[in-house]
């Protein structure tokens, strides 16, 4: 390797810079220091074999030629990997053997198959664990799910885990015990309101047989000229015609008013005259439907258990009925000595022997819903006010929608 050293500032050569490589030292030695195995030469553009570490032996190979990819050493392949120096017209071949190329492929094939093994091993695992914890729990809830589906509404879905799908299971559970407890309170609903047709039924065979025989008996009175009789049997009729109400569960407010009446007079003379009356009703009432028998329980209280037990002084019976925008008022009030709330709670209820107050509060709960019924505006020394709230309500509109 030669160079020609210049003046810097005259450019004239004052001298040549060179250097002579030793091959032995700079080349074989680190040929010699790879695989025994492998075979590394340098070729030139103008010489096929221009170094390496067994060349005597690679002549007789290559023939005075390179193959850039593969020659055969006594039989065995060797395939080369060539690159060329850059700055030179040198051409680096690296040789390998076939078998080692197989050795390596086969290592490599060995590790891959137990890498797939282990991660196939992990993912069954996973897929394990997948399955006891989400698909299981989805098929035990798929499993419930059809025994509901097939009628078997008492199912228990035991929660296991605190999950989404446990979370899911925890709804499904709520939601079918609020469907057994609607399906028992309609159960109940339903019980009750046959319990009332019962009582209503029954409460009609006897009156009707009596509303036929009080027609007979104010004919002869009439033929005996006796208006007090004629009178409390008239009112009779006109009280068990309206109740027995040809069967039917509702009246307008103008027949439940003769109703209350009727009655109202009929206990004014069976007390001599004891008691005042007075009915303060508006004239909107009479566009009005509503249940019939709802106003007689309550009167029927306000006189037994509040003029009756009063011992000094005239008693006063006051029912008042108003429409308002949403709903219908109707209160009876009483001048005697308090209708007492622990009793008034237990007529309501139904846990003492009274019934009456409880089947009015029941049938219109049963009709029209719990939004309205009966409750107590005023119970002392003063007397007691019953009020019994109902919607505006017409057969007819009903009868259509």
């Amino acid at each position: 390797m030669t160079r020609k050293i210049n003046n810097t500032f005259t450019g004239q050569m004052i001298g040549i810079f060179y250097m002579e490589l030793n091959y032995e030292k700079t080349i074989l030695e680190v040929l010699n220091k790879l695989n025994a195995d492998h075979f590394v030469m340098i070729s030139d553009r103008d010489r096929p074999l221009f170094a390496s570490e067994k060349r005597d032996d690679m002549l007789s190979y290559i023939n005075g030629t390179i193959d850039n990819s593969k020659i055969f050493v006594n039989g065995e392949p060797y395939y080369a990997l060539s690159e060329n120096i850059p700055f030179t017209t040198w051409t680096l071949h690296y040789y390998v053997p076939g078998s080692n190329i197989r050795l390596e492929a086969a290592k490599m094939i060995n590790a891959t198959a137990v890498v797939v093994l282990v991660c196939v091993l992990i993912l069954t695992f996973i897929l394990f664990l997948f399955q006891q914890t989400l698909l299981k729990g989805i098929y035990k809830l798929n499993k419930k799910m059809k025994l509901v589906g097939e009628g078997n509404m008492n199912v228990s879905i035991p929660i296991e885990s605190k999950d989404e799908i446990g979370q899911l299971s925890l709804r499904f559970d709520q939601m079918l015990h609020k469907i057994n407890q609607l399906i028992f309170d309609v159960y109940q609903a339903q019980i009750r309101r046959r319990e009332a047709e019962l009582h209503a039924l029954q409460s009609q065979i006897n009156p009707h047989f009596l509303y036929n025989a009080f027609s007979h008996i104010n004919s002869h009175a009439l033929l005996l000229d006796s208006q007090y009789i004629s009178s409390i049997v008239t009112q009779l009729s006109n009280f068990y015609r309206t109740a027995l109400n040809k069967g039917q569960n509702t009246i307008s407010i103008r027949d439940e008013i003769v109703n209350i009446k009727a009655y109202i007079d009929i206990q004014f003379k069976m007390h001599s005259g004891s008691f005042d009356v007075i009915y303060d009703l508006s004239d909107e009432l009479f566009h009005y439907d509503m249940i019939n028998l709802i106003l007689q329980p309550i009167v029927e209280n306000a006189i037994e258990h509040g003029i009756d037990q009063k011992r000094n002084g005239r008693g006063n019976l006051i029912v008042r009925g108003k429409v308002y925008e949403e709903e219908i008022v109707f209160t009876v009030e009483d001048n005697g000595p308090g209708f007492n709330p622990e009793k008034f709670e237990e007529s309501v209820r139904g846990t003492n022997k009274g019934y009456g107050l409880k089947n009015v509060q029941e049938r219109i709960e049963l009709f029209f819903g719990p939004r309205y019924g009966i409750s107590r505006e005023r119970s002392g020394n003063e007397g007691t006010t019953i009020r019994i709230n109902i919607p505006k309500y017409r057969r007819e509109e009903n009868i259509e929608n």
